[in-house]
């Protein structure tokens, strides 16, 4: 995620963003245009930076390569932190898990997985899911491969979040045509309008009433209560957020490797607004109403706002930065 702000100049409430952003920069003790910002990890704070957000803005004229390709020219390089299930061909990141639950009386059969295995897996998918009729949601093929490989449970989301958060210009152009087409899938599904709820394990600053976030890359949400208790720790944090009418939040159940998670996936870029973080009393009703102890864990009400309302062109934005190109293969 991304802080629109610094802590110690929180929009004031009921005031103008774009406003205050002006008045902002004319003010003599002002900062400077790029440290007005500092960056976060999934709402996580992890170091300040000089510069601003890398942003993403998908291209008439770009023409990504096939998903399946691009992903064949790509080592997976902490393969051995994951396994592939020889019963079941499914990819985890916890085999002893994964076997407890679904081959309880088998012996434990496993390897670590190969990109190979994961194009093979999109591949599978991709036929499964025009078996079941699923044409209407228009996705082309890389798109829906692109989507699809996002949600396993390897290094490649982790990686793609990394260098959709950075200014690296090698990671862009390693993984641009796996977000490009992510993006364009999700702009072709629905916006979601249910409450959501996203779990991090992990404590979380900078989200002070008031103050507008930026989520940099991809972010996953959930409306199953169920869900969230297996994503938070004691003292982890959670957010509720209350999507907008034209949200970016789209859910991908039918898409994903996980379909129990109702997973909804917001796309790059998405800006929040803190209502509040909830009191003791409020915690304890809402730990009683989702079914399980919250512990210490914080939790924050946002609201999804549109991009413009938190001054982006102003506060973010010296120009529109655009995709870097895509080297041939060899």
């Amino acid at each position: 995620a991304h802080l629109a702000t610094q802590p110690s100049a929180a929009i004031p409430a009921g005031m103008d963003p774009t406003g205050w952003l002006a008045a902002l920069k004319s003010h003599p003790n002002a900062p400077s245009r790029t440290c007005m910002h500092k960056r976060f990890s999934d709402g996580i704070q992890v170091e300040y930076q000089k510069q601003p957000a890398r942003t993403f803005y998908s291209s008439a004229e770009y023409r990504a390569p096939p998903v399946l390709e691009v992903l064949q020219s790509i080592e997976l390089t902490h393969g051995s932190d994951f396994a592939l299930c020889l019963i079941c061909n499914h990819i985890t990141g916890d085999i002893h898990k994964h076997a407890n639950r679904h081959h309880p009386r088998e012996a434990l059969r496993h390897r670590p997985p190969t990109m190979q295995d994961v194009v093979q897996q999109a591949l599978d998918f991709a036929s499964q899911f025009r078996s079941r009729g699923l044409h209407d949601l228009g996705l082309e093929p890389d798109e829906l491969h692109a989507l699809f490989v996002y949600t396993l449970d390897t290094e490649i989301a982790s990686s793609i979040s990394d260098c959709m958060r950075s200014s690296s210009a090698k990671g862009l152009e390693q993984w641009y045509p796996l977000i490009h087409h992510i993006r364009k899938a999700l702009a072709k599904l629905p916006p979601c309008q249910s409450l959501l709820y996203r779990g991090i394990n992990q404590r979380v600053s900078g989200y002070e009433p008031g103050t507008f976030v930026e989520w940099q890359a991809f972010a996953s949400a959930t409306s199953d209560a169920n869900v969230l208790r297996q994503c938070v720790g004691p003292e982890g944090s959670i957010l509720i957020i209350r999507p907008a009418a034209t949200s970016k939040g789209r859910s991908i159940r039918s898409l994903s490797a996980f379909r129990e998670e109702d997973e909804v996936l917001f796309d790059a870029n998405s800006c929040f607004e803190v209502l509040r973080r909830l009191t003791p009393g409020a915690k304890a009703l809402l730990a009683y109403n989702l079914g399980f102890d919250l512990g210490q864990a914080d939790v924050y009400e946002l609201a999804e706002v549109e991009e413009p309302a938190v001054g982006q062109p102003v506060a973010r934005l010296e120009k529109e930065t655009p995709a870097p190109p895509i080297k041939a293969r060899p």
